[in-house]
Formats: structure tokens, C-alpha cells, sequence
């Protein structure tokens, strides 16, 4: 790089360095959900800024995504930034539950997606962890290939994937036809 531009770059490149340590003290000292907001808005969220701030308030999904009432605080309307940040935390949520923590030591919220439905399912650690990744919330899509799954599991398999729809509020699919064919063998659990 030329002399003359080194200068420009290491004095932009320290204020850049600056500004993510505001933004890490930010973190730290309280409003995450608007600062996660802003930060995906501008293009300059990442995982490990989401992760801290799941770090220090594992709660922060009632304020982020408003559908965290079962598990910490009243529910509340999703912060417009929710869609940007969801990613970044669905992300957290899933490496860090590889590692088998304590439920109380990961993000709490409701997660979306098949691969979470799949993973409570199978999940044969702390049951709070299993329900609430068995509860994920699922696409029309989503919930069909759910169901092309279960077709064939032995009947206990079944009879759980049942139970965990149950609290997502999707389980009225097998009065409906939809996951009647993983019951086919026996009729719907009650």
C-alpha cells in the first residue's frame, strides 16, 4: 500500500476499531434489541455481537421477537427488527445447543424452522430444550416434510411429534388430514 494512504486507512480503520467497542459497551449496558436492530439495518450485525447479547440477557427474544412469553415475560409485539436479527440468533441458538447446555444457559425464544422441530424431536437432553425446539414454528412447507418425516417412525416417535405440535399450535393438522398419515398405523393421540 502507498505511504500516502496508509496514514487514511490505519485512522479509519482505529475508528472503525472504536466504534465496534461503543457498540460492544452498548451491549453491555442495556437497550440490545434496538442496537441489534440498528446494527442489522446498517449491515454491521454479526453472530458474536448476537451472541453477547444473548450472553447477557438470555431473555432478549421477548423483546426482539415478541413470541417469548412461555418462556420469561409477557409477550409483546416483535421489534420491527426482528426479521433482520432472527438469523443471526437462530444461528447462536443452534451451535450452542450442539454443545448440550442447560436450557437456562441458552437464548430463550421461540425458533423457526425445521431443523429445530427435528432436533426436539430426537433431543435427548433437558426436556425444556426438547419442547421448546419441538414447538419451532414451521412453514405450510415445513410442516409437510415435519410430516413426510414421521411417516414410518415407530409409534413413540409419533406420539411425541404430537405432543410437541400440540404446543405449537399446529397439531390440529391431524383432525385436518395433514398428520394423519404419520398416525396412520394408530389413531391421533388425545
Amino acid at each position: 500500500m502507498p505511504e500516502q494512504y496508509r496514514e487514511a486507512f490505519e485512522q479509519e480503520r482505529a475508528a472503525l476499531l472504536a466504534r465496534v467497542e461503543e457498540v460492544r459497551a452498548a451491549l453491555r449496558a442495556g437497550d440490545r434489541g434496538r442496537l441489534l436492530g440498528g446494527l442489522a439495518a446498517a449491515g454491521g450485525l454479526d453472530e458474536a455481537l448476537v451472541e453477547e447479547a444473548f450472553a447477557k440477557d438470555r431473555f432478549l427474544g421477548n423483546e426482539l421477537f415478541g413470541d417469548a412469553s412461555r418462556y420469561g415475560g409477557p409477550a409483546q409485539a416483535p421489534s420491527p427488527y426482528a426479521a433482520m436479527v432472527r438469523p443471526y440468533a437462530q444461528e447462536v441458538l443452534w451451535r450452542l445447543s450442539a454443545a448440550a447446555l442447560r436450557d437456562d444457559e441458552l437464548p430463550q425464544f421461540r425458533p423457526h424452522g425445521l431443523r429445530f422441530a427435528l432436533r426436539g424431536l430426537d433431543w435427548a437432553g433437558e426436556a425444556a430444550t426438547g419442547e421448546r425446539f419441538g414447538a419451532a414454528a414451521l412453514t405450510p412447507d415445513e410442516l409437510a416434510a415435519y410430516v413426510a418425516h414421521l411417516d414410518g417412525q415407530p409409534e413413540e416417535v409419533r406420539q411425541r411429534a404430537f405432543r410437541l405440535r400440540r404446543a405449537a399450535g399446529d397439531a390440529y393438522a391431524c383432525k385436518e388430514g395433514h398428520l394423519l398419515n404419520a398416525f396412520r398405523r394408530g389413531r391421533c393421540p388425545s
